[in-house]
């Protein structure tokens, strides 16, 4: 049964909470998308032992430019959580955000929290980011499940070396696929 989603999340993964504190997250999101959500995504990783920067809890003042603050944390990352909605993909500080983690080395986790105008928040994925997993949060009812799987892919290693030039495009369904099997 899935928990309310404000409801603490209990983790039956083998990530302790020694190892994800030693992981350190960037979230990445637009204020206009769902800001509860974030919030609650931010308890549930520094729950799970996480070390996360969410900048309405973690922003200094050190009379730096809010970008310059960004770009500093970014940099001492290991990852960069993606929150993706319509706001997102319009937020110009969202898209440096991402593409300074890109440059610097962090991977990228996108996460689908809100649908765009077709119902589906798969298309709001930026291009560049388009051939990375992401998980799906856009039902609350199937949080645990997506938040378990994030907290396993985010306490993998990040690839040291991508290769851009291999660019892999699946379809969205498995149709062609199981039609083939039949065949």
């Amino acid at each position: 049964m899935a928990s309310h989603p404000l409801s603490p999340v209990t983790l039956s993964s083998e990530l302790s909470q020694k190892e994800a504190s030693k992981i350190r997250l960037f979230i990445s999101y637009a204020r206009g998308d769902d800001e509860p959500f974030v919030h609650h995504l931010y308890n549930q990783l520094t729950g799970a032992g996480f070390s996360v920067w969410f900048d309405r809890v973690s922003m200094p003042s050190r009379q730096l430019s809010f970008l310059q603050e960004i770009r500093d944390e970014i940099s001492l990352c290991d990852r960069v959580v993606l929150v993706v909605g319509p706001k997102t993909v319009r937020s110009e500080y969202v898209t440096q955000e991402w593409r300074f983690g890109l440059e610097v080395g962090k991977g990228i986790n996108p996460i689908v929290r809100l649908a765009g105008e077709n119902g589906d928040g798969y298309e709001l994925i930026p291009e560049e980011l388009k051939n990375l997993h992401a998980e799906d949060f856009q039902d609350d009812a199937k949080f645990d499940t997506h938040f378990e799987n994030l907290v396993r892919q985010l306490s993998q290693p990040v690839a040291s070396q991508v290769d851009s030039s291999v660019s892999l495009h699946f379809p969205r369904t498995t149709e062609p696929i199981v039609n083939a099997w039949k065949h």
